[in-house]
């Protein structure tokens, strides 16, 4: 029940860009920041940003579904369990140091990973509740994702600010000259990668104003030459001068503000009293001090930073050319308001604004569609042998990835007003096109990401401002800051560790629907009636009130705990009205296979990796032989023969691990330890899919 070590966004593409209705703005270009999500590494690349399609599995606000999936190598081995309402879906994964941290997904991405790339068969139990209890529970889950989400980012802003106290003591200590390398002596500041290259010259000096921000750089742009007059026209001619040296003034006071203690108050149901903190502010302050020097300079984009593809898809019709020429004046309009701002945290739109008011600019004036590279430095690659072996494969994901570029821009409508949302989707889907495309033709690596694309190019810096605060002063708040860190880490840990028998992913989701019963009576009911022992008739209460929502009661303890003991518990305890079977994608080709061809045919075809025809090897999969997921009577025969080549390749591993770092080995291990329970009949070894496309995987469904 480990959580996926795959790269994913908060939830979806679709929510990682949020839209505020009243405005049609994105959060974190227009008046957010955006902070990454830290979930690492590649496979699911595509597959929700390539097309958002809606499932056979869509229910109505009156039910929701208990989902089991079943079990498979590698994470969640021993299976998995959720909850879906509507369009969301919940769980709980175990992640790094121990600790279960609840998840939110879309249901389309979420079947998508786990049914097709997954290759694992979801059986869903469907609970029709009263619009109230959908709601309840529903909110409950949502709520207890956000308290965590806050929690854990409070962690990444204690951690932020040690390493920025680190920084400005070395600073302080070594004021005559830089005593750390370049990296340790820089900061990573959001959007100003689109200007600025990494690094600057290492200087002596401890303030940043007195040495050059950026080594010179040729020619000025004609379009922030335009903007900066355009904004001293509105604020006068001494607005910038005036307005950088405000920040200045500001970083120079800046000082860390000490914690308050009742954040180490971590509860599961309860949201922290946040403020804003000292890495959080410097951050704000350094990067509006860089965007402001961007247009007092007006400095030309990068070279890098930007795409003019010259393939025939990204010719402009005269239509689409005059959208976005009022785009270009909505946004230089915007522009102008924007750096008058008082929010703390303007200064990474503002750069985001100004480089794609560059491009926006070439665009019109070339007729052709030119757009800011949205993938970020340090990005996964898809190697080229991988590109080569799933040819075919990627070619279809660039077919799906071409039909949304065109529904982008089939929203060029001259007679309607462009959003930031509809420029950020032309934007998004223009990268995609063109990283698949180049990397196909040329074979060269592809750049992947999960989820909106964005463009805030970041870049470390080392010319910063540092506050006057002295050493002492600092010496003393990096040790409240590494206490409060320390006492932080620990306790959110307690909070939340994993357990595989008390605290798994299926106890956490009974729990949540016990919790959200219990908050429902305590605001019915705050004070228990005299006389009564509080606890006993709290946990009655929570019983009764199940049972009368759910039409019964699933404690959160028990041998239940098991992914697939839970699902049969939950049609025989709730008031299950339909239970369905989402097949895996192999699984539903089989079915179509033996309808298509001669069933015995079909089965010696597919019965074994050599001959498949729906099952390619995935590098990702343990060495095995046959398929045992559809072969209950010869399961334990074809285990053994999957056992003595999973030993046979742990024995040519023994010579290959000093040349092959132990792949090899650690493949042929793995392929015995999952072959060992497909002798006493039971599967988990299915195999799994890599860089599936959606269009296969929606023919699955």
């Amino acid at each position: 029940m480990r959580g996926r070590e795959r790269l994913r966004a908060d939830r979806s593409e679709l929510e990682t860009a949020r839209v505020d209705s009243s405005s049609g703005r994105v959060y974190g270009l227009s008046s957010i920041r955006q902070r990454s999500a830290a979930w690492n590494q590649l496979v699911a690349f595509l597959l929700f940003s390539v097309l958002t399609v809606s499932s056979a599995a869509d229910v109505a606000s009156s039910s929701l579904e208990y989902l089991y999936i079943d079990s498979s190598e590698g994470t969640s081995s021993g299976g998995h369990a959720a909850i879906r309402f509507g369009d969301e879906v919940f769980h709980f994964q175990h992640f790094e140091p121990g600790v279960l941290r609840s998840v939110k997904d879309d249901p389309h991405y979420f079947r998508y990973l786990y049914g097709f790339l997954e290759n694992r068969t979801i059986h869903a139990s469907r609970i029709t509740v009263s619009e109230e209890t959908w709601r309840l529970l529903r909110d409950y889950f949502n709520q207890r994702y956000l308290i965590q989400k806050q929690q854990f980012d409070i962690l990444q802003f204690l951690r932020d600010d040690r390493a920025l106290i680190h920084l400005l003591l070395r600073r302080k200590r070594g004021a005559g000259g830089s005593s750390a390398s370049v990296v340790d002596d820089s900061i990573r500041l959001p959007g100003i990668g689109l200007f600025f290259p990494d690094y600057a010259a290492p200087s002596n000096h401890l303030y940043a104003e007195q040495v050059p921000v950026a080594p010179p750089t040729p020619g000025m742009s004609p379009l922030l030459q335009a903007l900066r007059q355009q904004i001293e026209r509105r604020y006068g001619s001494r607005f910038l001068a005036t307005r950088m040296g405000e920040i200045r003034d500001r970083l120079r006071r800046l000082k860390p503000t000490g914690y308050d203690r009742a954040l180490l108050d971590l509860s599961e149901d309860r949201f922290s009293a946040v403020r804003y903190t000292f890495a959080q502010h410097y951050e704000d302050l350094m990067t509006a001090l860089m965007g402001l020097k961007v247009l007092q300079l007006a400095l030309p984009l990068r070279s890098d930073v930007y795409a003019v593809p010259r393939l025939d898809l990204f010719r402009l019709e005269p239509h689409e050319i005059e959208r976005l020429a009022r785009y270009r004046q909505q946004l230089q309009n915007d522009l102008v308001l924007l750096v008058s701002s008082r929010r703390p945290d303007w200064g990474m739109a503002f750069l985001v604004g100004m480089a794609r008011l560059i491009v926006l600019d070439r665009s019109v004036r070339s007729g052709r569609l030119v757009f800011l590279d949205t993938f970020q430095a340090g990005a996964d690659l898809i190697d080229p042998a991988e590109i080569g072996r799933f040819d075919d494969w990627m070619r279809e994901q660039l077919d799906g990835v071409k039909t949304k570029l065109q529904e982008a821009r089939a929203g060029l409508l001259p007679s309607q007003a462009m959003t930031e949302v509809d420029y950020s989707r032309l934007e998004h889907w223009s990268n995609r096109y063109l990283e698949l495309r180049s990397g196909i033709d040329q074979q060269h690596p592809i750049r992947i990401h999960s989820g909106l694309l964005m463009p805030t190019k970041s870049a470390f810096r080392s010319d910063l401002i540092v506050p006057e605060a002295s050493q002492y002063e600092l010496n003393l708040n990096l040790a409240e800051s590494e206490s409060f860190h320390r006492s932080y880490f620990e306790k959110l840990k307690r909070l939340y560790r994993y357990n595989l028998f008390t605290k798994n992913c299926v106890s956490e989701i009974f729990r949540t629907i016990h919790g959200a019963f219990e908050a429902h009576l305590g605001s019915k009911d705050a004070v228990a009636a005299a006389g009564e022992k509080f606890g006993e008739s709290r946990v009655a209460r929570v019983e009764a009130e199940s049972v009368a929502r759910l039409g019964g009661y699933l404690g959160a303890e028990g041998i239940h705990f098991i992914p697939f003991v839970s699902a049969r518990t939950v049609d025989q305890t709730y008031a299950v009205v339909s239970s369905e079977e989402w097949p895996s994608y192999r699984k539903a080709a089989l079915m179509r296979a033996y309808e298509d061809d001669a069933p015995a045919l079909v089965y010696l075809r597919e019965s074994n990796v050599i001959s498949s025809t729906l099952y390619r090897r995935n590098p990702d999969d343990s060495f095995f032989i046959f398929f045992t997921d559809d072969a209950v009577l010869p399961r334990p025969l074809f285990g053994a023969v999957n056992s003595v080549a999973g030993l046979g390749q742990s024995l040519v591993g023994l010579f290959l691990a000093p040349f092959d770092g132990g792949r090899v080995l650690s493949s042929g291990a793995k392929g015995v330890l999952f072959s060992l329970p497909e002798l006493l009949f039971f599967n988990i070894r299915k195999g799994s899919y890599r860089y599936l496309p959606y269009a296969r995987a929606a023919e699955g469904g």
